[in-house]
């Protein structure tokens, strides 16, 4: 019987010094529009990542996109899934909300962008694609649990 627990009890503290060592981490080098820069760059980074908002089951949750800024600019970035390969964006705080904009192109004298990414107060991260929008207006496809690294 100690062996069961004593096994229930390593297990539980390498799953947890795991979950420490992935969210601290804060020195990795991403690839942004086919150019390396680390997150210490530019006075380090604010990242969060981005969860199926309907899985409730956290050991088995899957990162769908992770969104950042660089401090001393403000640039933004996306990476997709959990990786480190991604694409600048802007980046805007409007209101409450934390806003990322990529894809941006003019149109009629107009500058748009093709995808949003939107993350409320609550947590709550809404994925928008307007490539497909004839007059700028889009819908959620995606909503998603956020959390910050």
């Amino acid at each position: 019987m100690k062996r069961i627990v004593y096994f229930c009890l390593i297990v539980i503290s390498l799953v947890f010094i795991s979950c420490v060592s992935i969210s601290s981490e804060k020195n990795r080098n991403l690839i942004i529009d086919g150019y390396t820069v680390n997150e210490q760059d530019f006075g380090g980074c604010e990242r969060w990542y981005a969860v199926d908002k309907y899985n409730y089951d956290d050991l088995f949750e899957k990162v769908r996109i992770q969104v950042g800024y660089f401090k001393d600019n403000n640039i933004g970035f996306v990476l997709y899934e959990d990786g480190t390969v991604g694409e600048e964006a802007y980046f805007s705080r409007k209101g409450l909300d934390l806003r990322w904009d990529w894809g941006i192109y003019e149109s009629n004298g107009s500058t748009r962008c093709k995808y949003s990414f939107v993350i409320e107060p609550d947590g709550t991260g809404l994925y928008y694609d307007f490539s497909i929008s004839d007059d700028g207006i889009a819908k959620p496809r995606g909503i998603y649990r956020c959390k910050k690294f």
